[in-house]
């Protein structure tokens, strides 16, 4: 529809179109700037929804609307690009999935922020205020590393990540300060407070409790996020450094030098996919994952570009835990099971798995089989997808036609 659906009829056209170029050229920066650069600097409920596109006042979707979403996708845009990561994010794909565990833990969450704001009050009058404060904890959470500290140098060097980005924060806020008028006294001060809490044997000792409950919940919303950018309605995007975890702030943090030479080594030394989630905080799992669906999507391009798509109904107690969908196309089906709500599934920080039998079964629209698995390890059912002891990621694929796969 036009924007001027009211012009007068005697409006030359070329005119028209100019006004509508010109409308369309103010709406992005417009939104840039209100919106990304500026309210998602003020508003720190839950930052991992203060992402470029997305809607933070939306905290969640439900399994229904996401369904709908891809279902749309694949009928009108089934080209359009999928990304989760870019050079202008505001933090790492990874980060934002372990910030998301917060919602599932909302009291003890609001508790641990309470106490950190009664113990580490600023030493003067002028410091964070409450948002700025609770941001800062956020940001720290997100960016916090999966191994521990080597040395004070990288203790320090990743404090200064945060000092930087805080100050980037700050600014875009508008509240306090900003770029053309800079008030340097707070922004010394919110300085000042953030190196004084990575000097905090207790604070920093804390925060490492906080993360260790938080990383493995999060690292599963990682995998299923990346393994539902590879398989839903689109073509996946896969910004550079993303292959594995990714837990950097907002630019210059994510425009880091790429570590090309350990990709490389990665690939020549793959192995199964249950070693690498062993090992899931290298970063690996993550990696192979990306991998295997990769080199399927090439061999069968068709099954992605114009597959149909089918939202899958999950029933059980535990269905909360589950979304589940069928690619089909030219006798190919891809069935894929990705986890939800991972905190609920008491995932095991030495392997991923659910640590308690999970009680989903997922309703296939007619027999199908037998399935071959990208990932590894062949359920015993299809239709009950997550078994105690294995990565509740589930990817398997079925051919009709008997012509093989990999």
């Amino acid at each position: 529809m036009s924007i001027l659906s009211a012009r007068p009829e005697h409006a030359p056209a070329a005119c028209v179109r100019r006004a509508e170029q010109a409308f369309e050229h103010l709406t992005a920066p417009l939104a840039a700037k209100s919106t990304e650069d500026t309210a998602f600097y003020r508003y720190g409920r839950l930052i991992s929804r203060n992402e470029v596109g997305s809607d933070p006042a939306r905290l969640g979707l439900a399994v229904a609307g996401f369904h709908a979403g891809c279902t749309a996708r694949a009928h009108a845009r089934p080209a359009a690009m999928l990304t989760t990561a870019t050079h202008d994010h505001k933090r790492g794909e990874d980060s934002r999935a372990r910030l998301a565990v917060l919602s599932e833990m909302a009291p003890r969450w609001h508790a641990q922020a309470s106490e950190w704001f009664a113990r580490n009050g600023a030493e003067t009058a002028i410091g964070p205020d409450r948002i700025d404060e609770l941001m800062l904890y956020q940001t720290m959470l997100g960016a916090w590393p999966l191994t521990p500290f080597a040395s004070v140098t990288t203790r320090e060097a990743w404090c200064e990540r945060i000092v930087q980005w805080q100050t980037k924060a700050l600014r875009e806020a508008k509240r306090h300060t900003n770029w053309l008028t800079p008030d340097t006294a707070y922004e010394d001060a919110c300085t000042a407070f953030a190196r004084r809490l990575a000097a905090n044997g207790a604070f920093m000792a804390r925060m490492d409790q906080v993360v260790a409950r938080m990383a493995p919940a999060g690292a599963l919303n990682g995998l299923a996020q990346t393994l539902l950018r590879l398989t839903t309605p689109g073509v996946p995007d896969l910004y550079q450094g993303c292959d594995l975890w990714d837990f950097s702030l907002v630019d210059p943090d994510n425009r880091r030098p790429v570590d090309f030479g350990l990709r490389h080594a990665l690939l020549e030394h793959a192995g199964s996919f249950d070693a690498s989630a062993a090992t899931w905080r290298t970063g690996q799992v993550k990696f192979d994952l990306i991998r295997r669906i990769l080199s399927f999507r090439a061999r069968y391009p068709d099954l992605f570009a114009k597959g149909h798509y089918q939202p899958l109904e999950v029933e059980g107690a535990d269905r909360d835990h589950a979304i589940a969908f069928l690619r089909q196309h030219d006798g190919f089906s891809l069935l894929v099971v990705a986890p939800r709500l991972p905190l609920g599934m008491e995932i095991q920080a030495d392997t991923l798995a659910p640590g308690r039998d999970m009680a989903l079964r997922v309703t296939l629209p007619q027999p199908v089989g037998p399935w071959h698995s990208l990932l590894g390890a062949l359920p015993v059912q299809a239709t009950v997808p997550f078994a105690r002891g294995q990565v509740p990621l589930v990817c398997l694929v079925h051919d009709a036609g008997g012509r093989g796969l990999p």
